[in-house]
């Protein structure tokens, strides 16, 4: 877990009176920002948020597989201002507020050693779309799940958004299947065939508008 906060008497180094060295945890399941001064922390205290505030991530995971990233709670940050998620291996940047969790897949290559420079947390002047409606994975339907050789997905209509992107990924990363679907007012229906795949554990990634949720499901 890492505590990000702001204090007036901190500054963007180590802080000994502010921050908290980020200590490994037996699980191999890591997360630390990276200070000015290069220690991985565990609590992080910087003397404002602003949108020139840029706090470099570690992430540490034991095997291969899909992870998720979640901010717990947002609380006490400038009303001006959005909290930002950026993978850097995907190019996807979520807004936190509207999309609290991100999912991603890494490789047994890639879970060898701690990643760093994949992900930044940083800020940014808020915008109309944050007042905007928020799709959540909750409001997407995946049927059946487990699925067999084809499953069905159910997206709502959302403000401002005209289309929808689909990647099927596997436990490896990999995109076994994409497409686009136009969204339209009633929402859209999205048939991804699954023909062929390995059974196995999936990662479907939508993107609608600014938003990118995924959803998990099972191949047999």
């Amino acid at each position: 877990m890492l505590y990000a906060y702001a204090q007036t008497s901190a500054t963007s180094g180590f802080d000994a009176l502010y921050d908290a060295l980020k200590l490994t945890n037996p699980s191999g399941l890591n997360l630390a920002s990276v200070a000015a001064t290069s220690e991985a922390l565990a609590i992080d205290g910087r003397p404002a948020f602003t949108a020139s505030t840029v706090l470099p991530l570690t992430v540490g995971v034991p095997a291969a597989g899909t992870y998720t990233l979640a901010a717990a709670t947002i609380v006490n940050l400038p009303a001006s201002l959005d909290a930002l998620l950026t993978d850097a291996a995907t190019g996807q940047t979520v807004n936190l507020r509207l999309q609290p969790a991100y999912s991603f897949s890494v490789t047994s290559a890639q879970a060898a050693a701690s990643m760093t420079g994949r992900f930044t947390l940083h800020f940014a002047a808020r915008t109309a779309l944050a007042n905007a409606q928020a799709l959540t994975a909750a409001e997407v339907t995946l049927y059946p799940n487990p699925a067999h050789n084809a499953f069905t997905v159910q997206v709502p209509a959302i403000d401002g958004a005209t289309q929808v992107h689909a990647d099927l990924l596997n436990s490896l990363g990999q995109v076994m299947r994409r497409q686009n679907t136009a969204l339209s007012a009633a929402g859209a229906r999205l048939a991804v065939d699954a023909t062929g795949l390995a059974a196995g554990v999936y990662t479907l990634r939508l993107q609608v508008g600014a938003t990118t949720l995924a959803k998990r499901v099972v191949i047999q």
